[in-house]
């Protein structure tokens, strides 16, 4: 992960609208984001195994102000038609954005588990990264704390454990 900020959003969407959201997302939203200064890049994962059409989006940020800065609220709050068309059609979203407070390992890995936690974990954040990042077949751990301020979310999550599993790509 390159940065010390992030934006992670999770969304599910039905079964018929996933081409057009597919289009909307690497033709227009994504590449809006990353132009914006201190985006960094944009992964997206889907959710394997499951009925849902769930999807995990992940934006690497310069520094944890980025989400609440001007250039990114503007952006916000003047989405394009495609975006008015795309965004009601989500369900159970959740934005967050904040800090990564704890990393260890390498690469970015095929494969990513993300853990929405409620509270700040009691737990080691260093410890726990190195730990999973000394796992056979994962690639890095990240432990991110996202800032209520700079939070839309409905489900009020603080804190996201993130691991890059996989083969280590540098």
């Amino acid at each position: 992960m390159r940065g010390s900020g992030f934006l992670a959003i999770w969304s599910d969407l039905p079964p018929e609208d996933e081409t057009d959201w597919a289009h909307w997302m690497t033709r227009e939203h994504s590449i809006e984001r990353v132009k914006i200064e201190g985006f960094l890049l944009c992964r997206i994962f889907r959710a394997l195994d499951t009925a849902v059409n769930r999807y995990f989006i992940l934006y690497d940020l310069e520094k944890p102000d980025i989400v609440g800065g001007a250039e990114y609220l503007r952006r916000l709050d003047a989405p394009t038609p495609w975006s008015q068309r795309i965004m009601p059609r989500l369900r159970n979203f959740a934005r967050g954005g904040g800090r990564v407070i704890a990393s260890a390992g390498i690469g970015q890995g095929g494969l990513m588990a993300t853990v929405r936690l409620d509270t700040r974990p009691e737990w080691e954040a260093d410890a726990l990264c190195r730990e999973l990042a000394g796992t056979d077949r994962v690639a890095a751990a990240r432990v991110m704390v996202s800032d209520a301020a700079k939070r839309a979310t409905r489900s009020g999550a603080t804190s996201i454990l993130r691991l890059a599993l996989g083969r280590t790509s540098l």
